[in-house]
């Protein structure tokens, strides 16, 4: 049995979508891929990591009415069930999805799997299962916007923040079409920029970059994919986020404390590698968003000895504003 699914046609953009448990929202997302109207064939890569709720079955269902399942491709490898089917009315769009065969979101099984695509497109547009697309220009426009600017790496756009299918807020740094600098991105947070709104150059896969490698998350890609002359941004709200459902990221970190303070303690490693790697030329924001770290660790309750391991390698005026942080948080 094969390790691995290799593609046998080239596509333009690859719409990752790793979904767990989303049973109740993955049809939005799968609705605003197929919604895109390109000139150009991309792919649609839906990885359900073994939910057990039910979501593969939505998946299977939505596949067999939406799809032209006369068409359809099943494969199967070692980790994964494997359908890849065209759209039944967007001959641009063909969907790829993976049914795997146990949860494997505490390993590094899905970078294999994933790899080959990568090898055959030239984009990623990022979308997990509970958010979705809604305007039908997003790739489009994005991949235009890329192939126009060689000299940067990412796109984004705006976002429309949700909860219970109402809007209550946009996530857009700008009300108007620009580049976003790293240093905006880096001081910005995670929160700066919609992970759903994000396309970016697959090429960026291919550097060496230390705090690269170390840790990827929606935080990283944003700075990762600003290195090179900032992120292209469109003010447009072409995609929505969802907030405040039970299996969210950041609703699973907020009551989990030492799963807060692991994740706190390898972000302050990836930005000290963040600062090896981009030779202190960031070094005034990343120091700020370093102290924010910090006292986040303390605050965890979770700290015992680790400022002893940390502080001591940053400089003097760090430590002054960690102490002066700390002291304006508690009083």
């Amino acid at each position: 049995m094969e390790l691995v699914y290799t593609p046998k046609q080239e596509y333009k953009v690859l719409v990752r979508c790793f979904t767990y448990n989303q049973s109740k929202y993955i049809e939005d997302a799968l609705n605003g891929f197929a919604m895109q109207k390109t000139d150009f064939p991309f792919v649609c890569l839906v990885m359900d990591d073994a939910s057990t709720d039910g979501e593969q079955e939505v998946l299977k269902s939505w596949m067999e009415r939406e799809c032209d399942i006369e068409k359809a491709e099943n494969v199967e490898i070692e980790k994964s069930y494997i359908t890849l089917v065209p759209h039944k009315t967007n001959s641009s769009c063909t969907f790829a999805f993976y049914f795997l065969k146990e949860n494997l979101y505490k390993t590094d099984g899905k970078t294999p799997l994933i790899a080959p695509w990568r090898e055959h497109c030239e984009y990623e547009a990022l979308c997990e299962g509970d958010d979705y697309w809604i305007h039908p220009g997003k790739l489009q426009m994005q991949a235009d916007v890329l192939d126009e600017h060689k000299e940067l790496d990412m796109c984004a756009c705006a976002a429309q923040c949700i909860k219970e299918d109402k809007v209550i807020g946009t996530i857009s740094p700008s009300i108007t079409e620009r580049i976003l600098s790293t240093e905006e991105t880096i001081i910005g947070g995670g929160s700066y920029l919609g992970t759903n709104t994000l396309m970016f150059r697959i090429s960026l896969y291919n550097d060496e970059l230390k705090f690269w490698r170390y840790m990827r998350y929606d935080y990283i890609y944003q700075i990762h994919g600003s290195l090179r002359g900032g992120i292209y941004f469109l003010p447009l709200e072409m995609s929505r986020y969802r907030m405040f459902i039970s299996s969210s990221w950041t609703s699973t970190m907020s009551q989990d404390k030492k799963r807060f303070y692991e994740h706190r303690k390898k972000q302050i490693q990836t930005f000290e590698l963040l600062d090896i790697d981009t030779n202190g030329n960031f070094h005034h924001v990343i120091d700020k968003v370093l102290n924010r770290f910090y006292v986040d660790v303390f605050f965890s309750g979770l700290s015992a000895g680790v400022f002893n391991q940390v502080l001591k390698k940053r400089p003097l005026k760090t430590r002054i504003d960690y102490v002066l942080s700390l002291l304006s948080r508690i009083f």
